[in-house]
């Protein structure tokens, strides 16, 4: 059985282990979960983009747009969407406070133990995502 839940992955400043922020999706599989949304910029990429805005209209035009846009444009900007499938065997330490799910398991792009983290709608909806988790065969609960 297939199941999909929306979820919001956190802000560009506060990105899971897997790299998405934002609204996005959560499908289990039987074998696999996959998270759908916008996956965040390096943070090379995000340094670079608030430098240029911050730096370059200021030696051009002499005029400083300040931190406080340039942040507001790295955090709607730099994110492209993006897909990741997380095989249920990797997965371990589920937990759930309220509607916040955790969980650690392995980063298929980078092949690095990540923490990812992620809010459901309210809270049944949480219990629900942590049951979806937690009663699977193919998951290991620490």
């Amino acid at each position: 059985m297939v199941n999909t839940w929306d979820v919001y992955f956190g802000s560009a400043f506060a990105v899971d282990g897997y790299g998405f922020v934002g609204r996005g999706t959560v499908t289990f599989h039987e074998r696999t979960v996959i998270f759908d949304g916008k996956k965040s910029w390096s943070d090379g990429a995000k340094i670079g983009i608030f430098l240029t805005i911050t730096i370059v209209p200021y030696l051009l035009f002499k005029v400083a747009l300040g931190i406080i846009p340039a942040f507001v444009v790295v955090y709607y900007f730099c994110a492209s969407k993006g897909t990741s499938t997380i095989s249920r065997r990797s997965i371990h330490d589920v937990k759930r406070k309220g509607r916040t799910i955790t969980f650690r398991g392995i980063n298929p792009d980078s092949g690095k133990r990540v923490r990812a983290i992620f809010l459901a709608g309210n809270v049944e909806e949480g219990e629900r995502i942590e049951w979806e988790f937690i009663n699977s065969e193919n998951v290991a609960i620490a």
